[in-house]
């Protein structure tokens, strides 16, 4: 029974996470393998998106569970790409709220930039 509190504790917590940790665990869930660009405009549209709520309220438990696999080394690359992102008063992604790999779809709003694989835009109900 000890070794299932052990476990508990070494868990993401995602109420204890700050936003710079959440924001790390969204880079690299949705952007891993793109360019730092790419990387820069998913942190900032992420931040678009949560407007005036936590980037935590962004999460979802895969996410959580990805952001187990950022190797140690990476750490603080992705840690500098979510602090300027989260600090950084011009916006990158001119406006997204939103990214897909390919194609934007369809139903969806105005394209603000492209970089890499990815397309980044607004989504349609916010505009």
């Amino acid at each position: 029974m000890k070794w299932l509190v052990v476990m508990a504790a070494l868990l993401p917590n995602l109420s204890a996470a700050s936003s710079t940790e959440c924001l790390m665990m969204i880079i690299h869930s949705e952007s891993r393998g793109e360019s730092l660009e790419s990387l820069a405009i998913t942190a900032r549209a992420a931040v678009n998106r949560a407007g005036s709520k936590s980037i935590c309220a962004l999460i979802n438990k895969k996410e959580v569970h990805a952001s187990r696999s950022i190797p140690a080394e990476l750490r603080p690359y992705f840690k500098a790409i979510a602090a300027t992102a989260l600090n950084e008063k011009s916006d990158i992604a001119h406006g997204a709220d939103s990214w897909n790999t390919g194609n934007k779809p369809a139903y969806q709003g105005k394209i603000r930039r492209k970089a890499g694989k990815q397309i980044f835009y607004t989504m349609a109900k916010a505009m």
